[in-house]
Formats: structure tokens, C-alpha cells, sequence
């Protein structure tokens, strides 16, 4: 499990990141290493670390 604050652009905290995780008032815990982008535009359908990146990034 890893913690991450809600305006970092990261995979873990885009609203497009499918993976498990626990949603805070200010921070974000992931409960798996990785997950799958549901964003057509951007690493649509593939499995990504939460650490990653892409211009495509929304905040939950």
C-alpha cells in the first residue's frame, strides 16, 4: 500500500486509473502495484504503475 496526495499527477490519482484504492479528504491509498487507464486518449486498456504519467491526467 502507498500513499499519495490528491494533486499529485500521477496515475494513482487521475480519475481514469482503474485499481483499488481508498479515496481521502487529502490523500489517495493504493492497494495494488498496478492498474489499467480507462482514458481512450490516453494509455487506454494497458496496465500502468501508479507512478506514472500521461498529459491526459484529471483529478479525482
Amino acid at each position: 500500500m502507498k500513499m499519495y496526495f490528491q494533486n499529485e499527477k500521477v496515475c494513482a490519482s487521475c480519475k481514469y486509473y482503474e485499481t483499488r484504492r481508498i479515496i481521502n479528504s487529502s490523500c489517495i491509498e493504493v492497494l495494488e502495484m498496478m492498474g489499467r487507464c480507462s482514458y481512450k486518449d490516453g494509455f487506454f486498456n494497458m496496465n500502468t504503475f501508479n507512478m506514472s504519467t500521461c498529459p491526459s491526467w484529471k483529478r479525482l
